[in-house]
């Protein structure tokens, strides 16, 4: 072959087209059960369940790409789900994605397709969507649900039928199971404290027993109480707490409401028990012996609280208590025994112990302050408390010429029932002002508003009061002419000294 002068060559080079591998999308059901906020949530249905609320049942579906480019869109997307769910909605959605309004359910099937448009980025592309859970008797006594999650798209089309994994795969089906529980709540009981006191608020507790449910069902227990009683409050310490309210019943009296989140979804439907208590009290001018009744109801939107609790109330959902009524305990208090020091007690002198012993013998712990006083004769007073039995002081008032008056007060009061307590006076007198005989301690122990010179007086005119004791004692002067007032006498006989009558004093014959 010749070529002519000036003439061009023209090669043309041609490049071979390298096909660039794309591999099948990564897929996975990372979630089927109540929400507890991550995906590491149980693998658990409830019935009566709503997707929305806390603890309710959702779904996580999850793709990614295995290989960079990603397979073309679109991404073709379907979720199925075995009978029992009423409703399925999305909650969140990569970029991109729309879904068509859910079709089916209840007895039936549910299920759901929506479409990526957008190229698969790194990472994975979750869908979540919320479960709305049936009656127990949609599931049709399945103790497990199936989902079934497909993704079909061009590079690799799903084969019919598919060819699904368990939980993740790349196949473009996966499947995953959950089990599935019945909600539901009862009354465990109603208890009181028997009997009932008369004019005091007194909780009846409300124990009730759950299994399931989400955040966002509300249950009701309604109380009706007879017409003796009147509600006072509601005492719900713990979670759930309840909040109560009461209206006039049919029969009378109150009937009271209390609402509260009642709820317990766990891995092996566990019962959880709860209690608070509703405050209840007499009304004016009720008297014992009753017996009254309170009778119970509990229900909620999904089981309605029965109507009939009142004549039956063995139910689940029912409960009643009966009790008595009686009035309220009260303190008793005594006195009990009483000393001085012995033989006789040395005038001019600090002498120790007056001692007096005292309990409670009534039903009820005595008011605060209990007090325990004392008239003291005269020329006689109070140096200081030389010991007791429980948390006592004292203070004195009055002169020693009068004799002074003791005030001995505990920071608690006397327990119910309880051991004999005591306390021990030291006393000082003066010899010039006391009597050669005839003197004793006027007791009295109290725990009343009155006065405590009230009291006092109530005890002198009648000390053989349970609460009133008077003690006599003997007394002996120091010795007329004696170097200090440290030498006594005995044998005495009466001395009348120069200068009034007040100054006689006792001297020993001689």
């Amino acid at each position: 072959m010749s070529i002519r002068p000036g003439a061009f060559i023209l090669f043309t080079l041609l490049s071979p087209v390298i096909a660039v591998a794309q591999n099948p999308l990564n897929m996975s059901i990372s979630h089927l059960g109540y929400w507890t906020g991550s995906s590491g949530s149980p693998q658990v249905i409830y019935s009566d369940t709503n997707g929305t609320a806390n603890f309710g049942p959702r779904i996580v579906l999850a793709m990614s790409r295995a290989g960079n480019p990603a397979p073309p869109a679109p991404y073709h997307i379907t979720l199925t789900l075995g009978p029992g769910f009423t409703a399925m909605a999305p909650l969140s959605l990569p970029s991109g994605t729309t879904c068509q309004p859910a079709t089916g359910g209840g007895a039936a099937p549910i299920s759901i397709q929506c479409t990526k448009t957008t190229l698969l980025t790194g990472g994975a592309h979750q869908i979540i969507l919320a479960l709305d859970a049936g009656p127990i008797g949609l599931f049709q006594g399945a103790s497990q649900v199936t989902a079934r999650y497909t993704v079909d798209y061009d590079a690799y089309p799903l084969p019919d039928p598919p060819v699904c994994s368990s939980i993740s795969g790349n196949t473009g089906c996966v499947e995953r199971s959950a089990s599935v529980f019945a909600s539901w709540i009862g009354l465990d009981s109603l208890s009181v404290n028997e009997p009932m006191i008369i004019g005091q608020d007194s909780p009846i507790q409300v124990r009730h027993r759950v299994v399931g449910y989400d955040g966002g069902r509300i249950s009701t227990t309604t109380l009706v109480l007879p017409p003796e009683l009147e509600y006072r409050g509601v005492s719900s310490p713990s979670a759930p707490s309840h909040t109560c309210s009461a209206a006039s019943g049919p029969h009378g009296g109150d009937v009271v409401s209390c609402q509260g989140n009642i709820r317990h979804p766990s891995p092996n439907a566990a019962e959880r028990t709860g209690s608070y208590s509703v405050i209840v009290r007499t009304r004016p001018g009720v008297q014992p012996p009753g017996p009254l009744r309170v009778y119970a109801s509990i229900g909620n939107g999904a089981h309605p609280a029965p109507t009939d609790c009142d004549g039956q109330p063995n139910q689940l959902q029912c409960a009643e208590v009966g009790f008595g009524l009686a009035t309220a305990p009260t303190p008793d208090l005594h006195l009990t025994g009483s000393t001085s020091p012995q033989p006789w007690v040395n005038l001019g002198r600090s002498e120790s112990p007056f001692r007096i012993e005292y309990r409670n013998l009534g039903g009820a712990t005595s008011a605060t302050p209990t007090r325990i006083l004392a008239k003291l004769p005269a020329g006689f007073g109070f140096q200081q408390l030389a010991g007791s039995s429980g948390p006592v002081s004292c203070t004195a008032t009055g002169s020693l010429a009068d004799g002074q008056e003791v005030r001995c007060q505990r920071s608690t009061g006397v327990p119910a029932n309880a051991v004999t307590f005591w306390l021990e006076l030291r006393l000082d007198s003066d010899p010039l002002l006391a009597a050669d005989a005839g003197n004793g301690v006027l007791w009295a122990i109290t725990d009343a508003a009155t006065t405590d010179g009230a009291a006092l007086l109530a005890c002198a005119a009648d000390p053989e009061q349970a609460h009133c004791r008077w003690h006599d004692f003997d007394v002996r002067p120091p010795c007329p002419g004696g170097p200090d007032d440290s030498i006594y006498c005995h044998d005495y006989e009466v001395f009348v000294p120069p200068g009034p009558v007040a100054n006689r004093m006792q001297v020993p014959a001689w």
